[in-house]
């Protein structure tokens, strides 16, 4: 795997009110939740080490206010090895 990093940018209502957490899943590490000054974007950066198996992560938003909302995030299998595949910024 050329980069480890994967950066996930949720959006919803005041999702920046929330407290979110990445439930474990084997090889992911969330580094940083990433708030900006539009309270509806909220980016989560992490790391996945190179034997991180395909699946689903599960991120937990929680709030005083109301019950925690599950989101799912499909973790898919690398297609091909294509070294001139890259991202968006």
């Amino acid at each position: 795997m050329a980069s480890e990093d994967l950066e996930i940018m949720l959006y919803g209502k005041n999702i920046g009110a929330y407290e979110v957490r990445l439930e474990k899943y084997e090889g992911v590490v969330l580094k940083e939740v990433k708030r900006v000054q539009n309270n509806n974007y909220v980016f989560l950066n992490l790391t996945l080490a190179p034997q991180t198996a395909p699946g689903n992560l599960t991120i937990t938003l929680n709030s005083k206010k109301e019950a925690p909302k599950h989101l799912s995030y499909p973790l898919l299998p690398r297609e091909g090895t294509n070294k001139n595949t890259v991202g968006f910024s």
